[in-house]
């Protein structure tokens, strides 16, 4: 059995769990018994939601010596071939320990220590500028390296889909905050959107996570401009963003699945974590970044943003290539043969 410590909640949001959810869900195919341990409530029912053996930690954090006892011995008594974790608020000694009961495998989007760990993954467009950085830092632990987006690990419904096609007139706006939004970012979009007349024939349409505190209001603003629709906790987001000719997403897990849906899109910062992709996909011409909206004024920027993918469908077509290129879909699976066959030589 193949056990998931996964750290998700509303400040943090929900990549950390979507991600191994999809890396889970590819495990299970190709016969991998998974369990998840969880802190938070809403996560854990999505986990269950989703076929999946889910268990609630009692204790606040990891880096407390209850909770960290309570890992331990939930994996301890249990036939466990590897463990993955996902993590922000694990310690170095926390990994050493839980390292000595069975092969360990770190997902990483910070670099903030030397992790003890057997695997090293960061599917992130960035984690191959970090080869060195992590090669010094891990050699002590014989660490293997997983390094950038061929690994991202997307849900089955992102795999092999075809070649994004570009209309010469924007019709649909895809808007996505992730998992959470404790900033309203959304509602800052709706509002600045209502106050561009021209955008008036646009259909946009909002993706409300399961932890967004602002669902209420956002389908209130949605009632009175009329060109808005609310999505709420949708199954199969790709077949939305697939119909949509643009997109505005923070700069989370989101990117990779537009990136496999080749929909041009602007991003925005919603964490420090999200800030070395974020610049790294505008560094390399793929998604435009408009700032970060824990400040002042991020709406407008996106805005102008936006606009100027609106108003080209020549930067639409080339970026839009450009992305599918990057981020195939195939990233769970080649995700899971890699581990699989790294445990399977243990």
């Amino acid at each position: 059995m193949i056990v998931f410590w996964v750290d998700s909640g509303v400040q943090i949001g929900l990549g950390h769990l979507m991600r191994c959810l999809s890396l889970a869900e590819q495990l299970y195919a190709i016969g991998e018994c998974c369990q998840f341990l969880l802190k938070d409530e809403t996560a854990r029912r999505i986990a269950a939601d989703r076929g999946f053996n889910a268990i609630r930690l009692e204790s606040v954090g990891l880096q407390d010596d209850v909770n960290s006892q309570q890992v331990m011995t939930l994996i301890k008594n249990r036939d466990v071939t590897s463990v993955i974790v996902d993590s922000y608020a694990v310690t170095a000694d926390f990994l050493r320990r839980l390292r000595t009961y069975a092969p360990l495998i770190y997902l990483d989007d910070m670099k903030a220590f030397s992790y003890p760990c057997d695997v090293l993954v960061n599917y992130n467009i960035y984690g191959p500028d970090w080869e060195q950085d992590y090669t010094e830092r891990q050699t002590s632990f014989g660490t293997r390296l997983l390094l950038g987006p061929q690994y991202a690990p997307l849900r089955k419904e992102f795999d092999n889909l075809p070649q994004h096609q570009i209309a010469k007139q924007v019709q649909r706006v895809f808007l996505s905050t992730g998992g959470s939004d404790s900033f309203g970012i959304m509602c800052r979009l709706l509002k600045a959107i209502s106050f561009m007349p021209e955008w008036s024939e646009i259909e946009f349409h909002a993706v409300v996570g399961a932890m967004n505190p602002h669902r209420e209001q956002i389908e209130r603003m949605a009632s009175e401009m009329g060109n808005v629709r609310v999505h709420f906790q949708l199954r199969r987001v790709a077949d939305l963003m697939c119909q949509c000719d643009v997109a505005v997403s923070a700069a989370g897990s989101t990117l990779y699945e537009l990136c496999a849906c080749g929909v041009p899109t602007v991003t925005y910062v919603l964490a420090d974590n999200q800030i070395p992709g974020a610049r790294a996909f505008d560094r390399q011409g793929l998604i435009m970044m408009a700032g970060d909206c824990r400040a002042q004024g991020t709406e407008e920027k996106i805005i102008s943003q936006l606009q100027r993918l609106i108003a080209d469908s020549n930067l639409r077509e080339l970026t839009s290539r450009q992305m599918q290129q990057v981020v195939d879909g195939k990233g769970a699976w080649r995700l899971a043969q890699a581990l699989l066959s790294f445990v399977k030589a243990e």
